[in-house]
């Protein structure tokens, strides 16, 4: 990821709607990934979203804080949601807050 490079970027094929999370994403990208998940959640045009973690070193727990939300968003919601290529160590910590990446 270059310098410039935003850690989570939005955008949408077709009706899926994919939020993907590069690097660390702590308190620090917090705000940007809770604007790109209600993005999502308002996006008229997808029935979907994808998390794609495959470029994910880490989550803290800020994230998933939004994460856990974004869950329960999508279920009122009546969007599903998937995770995509989550790591090892990130199922494991997902899990401890009760989302299930997998």
């Amino acid at each position: 990821m270059s310098a410039n490079a935003s850690p989570v970027i939005y955008r949408r094929r077709k009706q899926q709607g994919m939020i993907v999370l590069c690097g660390s994403i702590d308190v620090f990208e917090a705000l940007s990934l809770h604007e790109h998940a209600k993005k999502a959640l308002d996006d008229k045009e997808s029935n979907s979203i994808c998390v794609d973690l495959s470029h994910v070193e880490r989550l803290d727990t800020s994230a998933m804080q939004i994460l856990l939300a974004l869950n329960r968003d999508c279920e009122v919601a009546h969007k599903q949601i998937t995770y995509k290529r989550p790591a090892t160590n990130l199922l494991e910590r997902a899990a401890e807050y009760g989302i299930l990446l997998a």
